[in-house]
């Protein structure tokens, strides 16, 4: 396993790296200065899933619904996000610099999230670790090296283009590190700059997967969404990170996700220091404690029909305090938190905003639980989607710049003689004959 930030035992290793992620790469104010990397990585999503309806258009035009692959989709962004504001490197898409480098990255990262989440015999029978019957151990451990060697690989071209060069998380870390080298030596930035991939990405898409699956089975919430977004947004625009505080009902239906959902069914490990005597119960050293926030977020003494989607329940700044723990409590709470939820809320929000959502059928869909770290849906999500007709314009502007700004040169143009595939070259050649 990689020497994730959170799994480290307490200390000053912890308390140092600690406060490099939560001060220096995740406070408000750099979560602010990188809000636009964030916003474009969504706007080409909204373009990709524009260009994809209109080029599978059919005698209905925008009206037909077309299927979509949501998990695959919103796994892929989320990697992406993350990627670009670590290290300005995206592992999905068409704008891969070394397409053979970035496929192992990829494979490395996907294999190590599939077998972290499996389940494993040794993890109930310590003493078969030793043998690996199952060779777990041992892909877990080629996934882990080279997932470290590709991120050691990424720290060295920051290095090589110059420090300070790319606005990136590990470009901040080399250029405090003139400052304090000892602090940040490749290892702990390497170490950080994988936590946060690994656990920024799968957690954020999980959430998604999940709010959009409710929201299918719950339409009246969706169609609340959507109106809140059309009263405080418009629809001259996308929805921006500063619009999220704007909507308090958005950001309900994520709280009330996350209660149902929560990023992981157990929270990170605590582990007792010293011998303690708590209500009766004495607790040695050593003992490791895990919280069932999937059975304290149900719990009906706690929550008024707690199995029920209720997003309303969190409105008027309305929680249940210390029972509401989805990214964890005390000193290991996730210092993600603040990034999450801006993302979350300005991907679901954007979704909301500019296209029209259904299910594939008449039956709602299958809300079974996968077995995982991060509690995935059992059936990968699959829907069918349309742009709305009252933001064709602003997703044709958004389709519009992002093609533009793959055209380098008037060359680039397809000739008259043949047919452009795409939609919206179609419209920048119809303007420049």
């Amino acid at each position: 396993m990689p020497n994730l930030v959170g799994m480290v035992d307490y200390g000053s290793y912890w308390r140092s790296v600690r406060q490099i992620s939560s001060v220096e790469l995740l406070s408000n104010q750099q979560l602010q200065a990188s809000s636009d990397t964030r916003a474009e990585e969504i706007k080409d999503m909204v373009h990709q899933l524009f260009q994809s309806h209109k080029l599978h258009e059919n005698s209905e035009g925008l009206n037909y619904f077309r299927r979509l692959d949501f998990r695959k989709m919103i796994f892929e962004l989320m990697i992406n996000v993350m990627m670009m504001l670590i290290a300005a490197k995206r592992l999905y898409g068409d704008k891969i610099e070394d397409v053979e480098e970035t496929q192992k990255f990829r494979e490395a990262v996907w294999g190590w999230f599939e077998l972290s989440g499996a389940a494993n015999v040794e993890d109930f029978i310590p003493l078969l670790r030793i043998l690996d019957l199952q060779g777990v151990m041992k892909k877990l451990k080629w996934f882990t090296e080279l997932i470290e060697e590709m991120a050691q690989k990424i720290i060295e071209e920051h290095r090589q283009e110059g420090i300070g060069k790319r606005k990136t998380m590990i470009g901040r870390m080399l250029e405090l590190g003139k400052r304090e080298s000892e602090k940040y030596s490749d290892l702990v930035i390497r170490n950080i700059a994988i936590t946060l991939l690994l656990g920024g990405s799968d957690t954020s898409s999980n959430t998604i997967e999940w709010a959009m699956a409710l929201l299918l089975n719950n339409p009246n919430a969706l169609e609340k969404a959507r109106a809140e977004i059309d009263a405080q947004v418009g629809n001259q625009r996308l929805i921006k990170e500063s619009d999220i505080n704007h909507l308090p009902y958005l950001y309900c239906i994520i709280s009330e996700t996350l209660r149902l959902y929560p990023i992981g069914p157990l929270l990170i490990p605590h582990e007792s220091r010293e011998d303690i005597s708590l209500e009766g119960y004495e607790i040695p050293k050593g003992t490791m404690l895990l919280a069932n926030v999937y059975q304290i977020h149900r719990n009906p003494e706690i929550w008024e029909e707690p199995m029920k989607f209720k997003p309303e329940r969190f409105q008027d700044g309305r929680s249940n305090g210390k029972w509401m723990a989805p990214f964890g409590m005390g000193r290991r709470k996730c210092p993600g938190e603040a990034l999450a939820m801006r993302q979350m809320g300005l991907v679901l929000g954007s979704l909301i905003q500019c296209f029209d959502w259904e299910r594939l059928g008449s039956e709602p869909v299958d809300l079974s639980e996968g077995s995982g770290l991060t509690l995935p849906m059992a059936t990968p999500l699959e829907v069918m989607y349309r742009p709305r007709h009252i933001m064709t314009d602003v997703l044709l502007q958004v389709s519009l710049q992002r093609s533009i700004k793959q055209i380098k040169r008037p060359t680039d143009l397809p000739k008259t003689g043949g047919q452009c595939r795409d939609p919206a070259l179609r419209e920048i050649i119809a303007v420049n004959k």
